[in-house]
């Protein structure tokens, strides 16, 4: 929410800025009053409007087909992509910070709309007040008198003079009255009140200062113009200077002479612009309509499902190395992990960490190096004989250069996060003509997949062993109203209970308030040739924006590693159709995970830092979900 409100604000802005230079450039000097006022109304209307509005419209058309293997089967859906985090629930100082700003911006840019808002109220009650306690009605002249003030000015639907003014010649009078009486004809008023409504939205912009004075001005213009008709613009522009006084500092008020007079004086005896100049006032069409393309256009991508066959041999393999992938985010529509919008996701996001190789999915020539910092970040293309283009986005560094021929394998860059990516992951693409395909179906099945024997898991030799975190001096999270060793145990025994209502045999690490070491923790994996070791914590971080399930598996490239990431998938699937929002499966040099000579998990099952999760850990419905998603099938 309060990114769409950043979002929102930054768009308006940019839009007021470009049609204010619009005005500056082409219109500003015109003496189409009439015109310019309307320019200068609609401007931060239409620059709300646009940042507002969405429309969708359909792109390009996208070809799926079925391949014969799924990754699905390999490694778990994410469409978030998450950093990886050296230390569980701890993040620097400067990156908490870092977390927080778009939230202050929007607290200080609401803060002064109120205070803006506040303001202009009391501006109108105290003027208000005034007028009404020291205004003295004139039948004669239709106007009130009010020496309060140094100068005349119009206030809803009335005049205001002061008693001096009434010493004037009745020719010098009845101009100023006459002038008064155009801004109330004209219904300046309304259009102060506009800005005044829309002041509070812009208040820090000067650009919609700069708006609102240009406004203010052309409305002198207009009432100038219309009371000095057939009259000498010298003798006018002498009753100007003559009558200038400091006036009035309120928004709301029209008064007839102030710190403008050098510029009414000038536009009074410039000669008039030509009626053709009005041209130039469509300027404004194709500029808004460009505004309007760039912040309210979003394209959707129609896709179509054929059925092309695939080959017997797939042309391509996995650009990352099997065991280096701990999510994917596959091809297809999804929900756009920056706005959480529904949109086309036109690759294979393959979830590793930085500096991890890339590698060419299959022998071509690199007709594309870019090195960019937006949408898809640094990123190449290799064009392949079978008249296919691979495109690999959001990469660190690159290893090859646009020209150069590379074989099947060969290490052409590596992964990174650069451009408009939330985590570290490679983005994959396969297209041909200009049309995506969905990449699976030209994806050799690796070979993690094909050797299932070795993942394969006697259930009814399997030990689970489940690892209460913390205990005894050992407190864990324990500032947010919660302990973290009291709930690990809590959830740990719930878990215990389920998994032997299923018959499995479940060993505790800990069944009570007690001081267990990391070794002692370990050291109950030893000897067990079918067994599972789950570690149950909870995450703290500096953001209260952080939330959900975090799941991490060992770091060895090892059939450990194998079987614990296929563990830890079956049970991030599980938990995500609980309902249960995940931030991925990861790796981290913990001891828990990293020491067990069996397989091992550790989940971190929310954030104490986080009152949403705080809740829901504390609800005995939700705790029933985790506790039936760990237990497994």
């Amino acid at each position: 929410m309060v990114n769409t409100i950043l979002e929102v604000l930054w768009e308006a802005n940019i839009s007021l800025a470009v049609l204010a230079i619009v005005y500056l450039a082409f219109l500003r000097r015109l003496t189409h009053f009439s015109w310019n006022r309307m320019f200068l109304l609609m401007a931060p209307v239409v620059s709300l409007l646009i940042a507002v509005i969405n429309i969708e419209v359909e792109e390009v058309v996208a070809i799926i087909s079925q391949s014969s293997a799924s990754l699905s089967d390999l490694f778990p859906h994410e469409a978030l992509v998450e950093m990886e985090e050296e230390t569980i629930g701890e993040t620097s100082w400067f990156n908490g910070l870092l977390t927080q700003v778009p939230f202050v911006l929007v607290l200080v840019a609401l803060l002064g709309a109120v205070a803006s808002g506040v303001q202009l109220l009391w501006q109108l009650l105290r003027l208000r007040s005034e007028l009404m306690k020291n205004s003295e009605f004139l039948r004669e002249q239709g106007v009130y008198l009010n020496n309060r003030f140094k100068t005349a000015f119009a206030f809803g639907r009335r005049i205001y003079l002061p008693e001096a003014f009434l010493e004037l010649p009745q020719t010098e009078l009845q101009k100023v009255i006459a002038h008064e009486q155009a801004h109330l004809d004209l219904r300046h008023g309304l259009d102060n009140v506009l800005m005044t409504i829309l002041k509070p939205l812009f208040w820090y912009n000067p650009i919609f200062w700069f708006i609102h004075r240009e406004l203010r001005l052309v409305h002198e213009f207009q009432a100038d113009e219309a009371c000095n008709q057939n009259e000498c613009e010298s003798d006018y522009s002498t009753l100007l200077l003559k009558l200038s006084a400091p006036g009035l500092t309120n928004s709301l008020v029209h008064p007839f002479s102030k710190n403008l007079i050098k510029k009414r004086v000038t536009k009074l005896n410039q000669l008039k612009s030509p009626i053709m100049k009005k041209v130039l006032f469509l300027i404004t069409v194709p500029v808004v309509g460009m505004l309007f393309y760039a912040f309210s256009v979003q394209y959707v991508t129609k896709t179509v499902v054929t059925n092309e066959p695939s080959s017997e041999v797939k042309p391509f393999i996995l650009p990352i190395e099997a065991g280096a992938i701990t999510k994917i985010s596959p091809f297809g529509l999804r929900s756009d992990p920056l706005n959480e919008s529904r949109k086309f996701h036109s690759g294979i996001d393959f979830v590793a960490q930085k500096g991890v190789p890339v590698i060419a999915a299959g022998s071509g020539v690199v007709t594309k190096v870019e090195h960019s910092m937006e949408g898809y970040g640094m990123h190449l293309e290799i064009t392949h004989e079978n008249g296919l283009v691979s495109r690999y986005a959001h990469l660190d560094q690159f290893a090859v250069e646009q020209g150069q021929r590379v074989q099947q394998g060969s290490l052409i860059a590596y992964n990174g996060n650069t451009g408009r990516s939330t985590g570290p992951h490679l983005h994959f693409e396969v297209l041909r003509n200009d049309s995506t395909l969905d990449p699976e179906m030209f994806l050799e099945v690796p070979e993690i997949s094909v050797n299932e024997d070795r993942l394969k898991v006697n259930k009814d030799e399997l030990v689970i062993i489940i690892d209460a975190a913390h205990g005894g001096e050992d407190l864990g999270n324990h500032d947010y109203g919660i302990s973290e060793k009291e709930l690990a145990l809590e959830y740990a025994v719930a878990l215990r209970e389920k998994l032997q209502d299923k018959n499995y045999t479940v060993k505790m690490v800990r069944t009570s308030d007690e001081n267990v070491t990391l070794k002692e923790r370990t050291d109950m994996s030893t000897g067990e040739v079918e067994a599972l070791l789950i570690s149950i914590h909870f995450n703290a971080a500096d953001s209260s924006d952080a939330h959900g399930v975090e799941i991490y598996v060992p770091q060895d490239q090892d059939i450990r590693r194998e079987k614990s990431s296929r563990y830890a998938c079956i049970l991030d699937n599980l938990i995500e159709q609980q309902g249960i929002d995940t931030r991925g499966i990861k790796s981290a040099p913990y001891w828990i995970v990293n020491k067990s000579e069996c397989p091992a998990v550790l989940v971190e099952l929310g954030f104490l830092s986080s009152a949403q999760d705080r809740e829901n850990l504390r609800s005995a419905d939700h705790k029933a979900k985790l506790v039936e998603a760990l237990n497994g099938n």
